[in-house]
């Protein structure tokens, strides 16, 4: 974001971050009840996903 001069990629990431913590997927460790658990690279190809979509 800032060394890069990247901001709207790095909005995009967030953004998509926060659209997957939206519908409620988490990994172990921010596990809550109720939420579908993922392992870490299951959650970033999610986002990645995600990304890609927009």
């Amino acid at each position: 974001r800032y060394s890069l001069k990247l901001e709207k990629e790095a909005q995009t990431v967030e953004q998509a971050v926060q659209q997957v913590i939206d519908e409620g997927y988490r990994t172990p460790d921010l596990a809550e009840p109720g939420k579908k658990i993922l392992g870490t690279n299951e959650m970033g190809d999610l986002v990645a996903q995600t990304i890609l979509k927009h």
